[in-house]
Order: C-alpha cells, then structure tokens, then sequence
C-alpha cells in the first residue's frame, strides 16, 4: 500500500479531521515562523501546516492537476483555515467534556489495521509516516470528539422538510434518469497478461471445476469466497449495480444478456476467467420519489449541516483570540 493510499485510509478513520500532528499548548516567546496560528492559547505549528499543505499538493499532481502561485496560495489559506477551525471545534468540545474512552481507540485502530494485508505492513506505513500508534490514537481522539461534539451541537438540529425533498426531486428531474443496470456477482480465474501456456491451463482447468459444482448444486456465493481472485470473492463475487461501459465487453455483453437469476458460461476477459450470476436488473427509466427520498434526504441535510456548521466556526473565530503568521 502507498503512503497516499494510506494516507487517505487515516482521513477516513479520523473521521474527515485532517491527519496532521497534534497542535501544541503555546509558550512564551513563540517566533511566528515556528507556528502557522495560535487559537486561544494553543499553537498550530508551522511544520504541521507545512505538512498538510505538501500532502494536499501532491493529491493535486497524482490527479493530474497543475497549481499555479494563485491556487497554491489559495490552497495554504484554505488549509490554514481548516486548521483553525478544527482546533476551534475540539476546543469547544472539550468545554463539553466529551470524553472519548481508551476502548473506543483501541477499535479505531484495530479497524485501520484490517485494511492493510499484514500487521507487518502497517507498522511499515507507519514508520514510513514517522508516527507512533499512541500519536495515531492522538490523532482519533481528535477527530472522534469533534465528530461527537458536531453531531449533538449541530447536526442533530437539522432537519429536512417533505416539502423540500418533493421541490428539488421536480426541480431537478433529470437527474434522476437511470441507465439500465444489472447487479451480479462473479467468480474469477485471474490469468495474466504474461501468464505462460501452462498457466493458462491450469487456470482454465480451475474455472472448469468450479463451474462443475456450480453445476451439481454447488453456492455460488461460497464458492466465490472460496475460489474467486477478485477483491469481490469477499461479498461472494457481488459487484453491485452496474451500467453499460463500466465493465470489459465480454463481461458486460454476458451480465446484460442474462436473465434474473441465471448464470453464464465461462467467459473469457483480458483478466481471465469469469462465471456470472445476475441477481437483479432494473430497467432504463426515472428513478421515482419513493426510490430516490432517501439519498435526497441525506444529500439535503449534509449541505445543511455543512452550511450550519460554517455558521458554527464564524461565530467561535469571531469570539475567539486567533493570531494567524501566514
């Protein structure tokens, strides 16, 4: 796993806070190119903010996006502000005493460690970062009350009226058109593209037995756990919904030909060997109101939690003593 990679995977464990090293209680006599910011007392230092805004820059680059001197200065006062306004937040709710228990960490971190393939390789990433798993804990304490504090002082207060979930599904209806879709779920062989003759046939003999128990009865959701090459193989090969041009034109020519229920022969790809089962399809059309509230519900009342929650931080900068050196 990449650094990027893993990266990411401590931003969605920190619940959005960003993984940057914790701020510290300000002292005397601070120069201000040690520090980016000081809220209230407690500084931000400036090797923390040096580090996000490096991280964020080469989030850019890998997508493939080029940052002139006016988007980068953009970038670091975005960044400085982030910075800010979550020290602000977690200040807040310390004042709340929300507390966040020892076991709580212990299962963020145990869950971060099931996403790597070893215990050895997330040691690894975290050497490579130069963090210790009781900085890691440091950092989910952070974000775990934050997350707590805004649910109950803001989140937990907004709401999303019928009205104004019927107003934006009529307003905008075409949004909501659907391209026919097939879920299905599969079992691979993988071959690779450099895979010798004798591969090849010991992987075709291998797809050949599994579609033979499939044939006598066998699960196909076991049997994709079992047997199957793909990340999928975990969900029993389910691959959720797909629409046309998501998948290589073997595999997409077969799932769309198939009925309900019903599954394929053995069909060939540039990633090997695959059996596919369909289990639902849902035709071209409009999504109804029944089948879309929900996810209307949810968009709704993120973008005002979002906009309430800025709200929020205006009003604590506005009480707040906050010396910026940017």
């Amino acid at each position: 796993m990449s650094e990027r990679s893993f990266r990411r995977l401590l931003l969605i464990f920190a619940l959005s806070i960003s993984f940057t090293a914790p701020v510290v209680a300000a002292e005397k006599g601070i120069v201000k190119n040690q520090n980016a910011a000081i809220v209230n007392g407690t500084a931000i230092p400036m090797n923390v903010f040096e580090k996000e805004v490096e991280s964020m820059k080469n989030r850019y680059q890998h997508a493939g996006q080029k940052m002139d001197d006016k988007s980068l200065n953009k970038l670091r006062n975005d960044i400085a502000d982030g910075l800010i306004a979550r020290e602000l937040l977690y200040q807040e709710s310390q004042k709340q005493n929300i507390a966040i228990s020892p076991q709580e960490l212990d299962q963020q971190l145990e869950a971060l460690k099931k996403r790597f393939p070893s215990n050895e390789e997330f040691k690894r990433q975290l050497a490579a970062m130069n963090i210790s798993e009781e900085e890691l804990k440091g950092h989910f304490k952070m974000g775990l009350a934050i997350k707590r504090f805004v649910d109950v002082q803001v989140a937990s207060k907004v709401s999303v009226t019928e009205e104004e979930k019927k107003s934006y599904y009529n307003g905008n209806i075409a949004s909501f058109k659907r391209q026919e879709q097939v879920r299905g779920q599969h079992i691979l062989v993988k071959v690779d593209k450099g895979a010798t003759e004798q591969d090849r046939v010991a992987a075709k003999k291998k797809i050949d037995t599994i579609k033979g128990k499939l044939s006598t009865g066998g699960n196909f959701e076991a049997l994709a756990k079992e047997y199957s090459d793909c990340p999928s193989g975990r969900n029993g090969g389910d691959l959720g919904y797909f629409t046309r041009g998501k998948m290589v034109k073997p595999f997409e020519d077969a799932a769309f030909s198939l009925k309900i229920g019903e599954t394929s022969g053995i069909i060939e790809t540039d990633f090997g060997y695959h059996i596919i089962r369909v289990l639902d399809k849902k035709a071209e059309g409009t999504v109804s109101y029944d089948e879309a509230v929900n996810s209307i519900e949810a968009m709704m009342k993120q973008q005002k939690i979002q906009g309430e929650l800025e709200r929020y931080i205006q009003e604590l900068t506005a009480k707040s003593k906050i010396d910026r050196f940017l």
